[in-house]
Formats: structure tokens, sequence, C-alpha cells
């Protein structure tokens, strides 16, 4: 699937130049090596964004997990709300767990707002690749409309201010698909199973 949209992921800005593919089936020798087996257990769809017609400047989305009710407020009520767009929406990512009183508090969180996305993997630190998949695959099939896309976690404060005057400077041509995001050149893979950061 073709991923067209411009995105800022939160870290140091740079520009990078390119077409990014999001394949949910890479194929070696003809089997698939990262299948994403999973299904949506929330999934507001077009409620978020609106349809195709309708203009969006910007999408927020937000990795979170289901116990962190108190950071997506502060969020709904704080920088989100913050941006210099008329039109700007914000939806959370997440997973399973298995915490009933958890998962009837996201239930009623869910019929409040409306704008959690959750699929039916473990919601861990280890899996939060499948959660980055879950957020490319859920925009690309229900917010192909939204000019500008910023990811970001529950745990960030974004300065809203001066990532809206980087858009306004940098990114007026849409035609210039382009990531703005923190650049690791070089760097080693980590395949030390006890690092923290091994799950990329």
């Amino acid at each position: 699937t073709l991923f067209p949209y411009t995105t800022l992921f939160r870290s140091t800005l740079m520009d990078v130049s390119t077409t990014v593919y999001i394949s949910q089936r890479i194929l070696l020798n003809g089997t698939i090596i990262n299948p994403h087996n999973f299904s949506f257990i929330k999934n507001p769809e077009f409620r978020i964004c609106g349809h195709k017609q309708e203009p969006l400047d910007l999408l927020i989305y937000v990795h979170s997990t289901p116990e962190n009710l108190k950071r997506r407020t502060i969020i709904r009520e704080t920088w989100a709300r913050r941006f210099d767009f008329s039109r700007t929406r914000v939806v959370f990512m997440m997973g399973y767990v298995e915490n009933q009183t958890t998962n009837d508090l996201l239930e009623l969180e869910y019929n409040h707002y409306g704008d959690l996305v959750q699929e039916d993997f473990v919601d861990t630190y280890r899996n939060l690749t499948y959660k980055c998949i879950m957020a490319l695959r859920w925009i690309s099939t229900y917010c192909t409309n939204a000019k500008y896309l910023i990811k970001a976690d529950d745990d960030v404060l974004v300065n809203t201010y001066t990532v809206s005057k980087y858009i306004k400077e940098n990114m007026k041509d849409l035609n210039e698909r382009k990531i703005v995001c923190h650049g690791l050149i070089n760097t080693p893979v980590i395949r030390n199973t006890t690092n923290k950061f091994r799950k990329w």
C-alpha cells in the first residue's frame, strides 16, 4: 500500500524526500515474513477524519496503552487543541490487555470520545512494531483525506507553535512527499536480546 502523506515525527527535524511504502506482506521466496494477522476491537472508522471529500488539515495519531486514560485526557485538553489549523483531529492507537477493569474503563472512554483505535494484539513494549503497522493500516484506510500527519507518544509534549510554523513555511507543496524525523545514520542493528530497544 502506498503511504503518500506528509508525516511529522517527534525529535530533531530532518527533511527526507522519499516515498514510503508500507507493505503488510513482504515476500521472501513466496513466504510471508511479516504478516499482520490482527483485527480491530475498537474502530471509529470514518468518524474521526470524515470521508475522502471532506478536507482535513492535520491528523495527530498517538501511540498509547489502554491504562493511560489520564495521559490521553491531558492531550485532548491541552496541546492537541492548540495547533494553528482549523481542521485538526486526534486519535489514539493501542493494543489489548486482559485486565477487565481497564477494559471496562476503556469502553466508557471509547463511547464518550470515540477517538480510540484498538487491535487484538497484546499491548506490550515488545509489540510496538505491531502498533506502528496498525496505525498506518488504519490511516491508509480511514484517513486518506489528511494533508499532514503527526505521530506522537502519550508521554510527549508537542510544541504546537513550532510544528505549525514549520508546516506552513516548509510544506506548502503537497505534491512533494516528505517525512520529517530524527535520522540515525549508520546505526548498528541491536541484536542483544537483553537490550530494551531490540524490538527495532
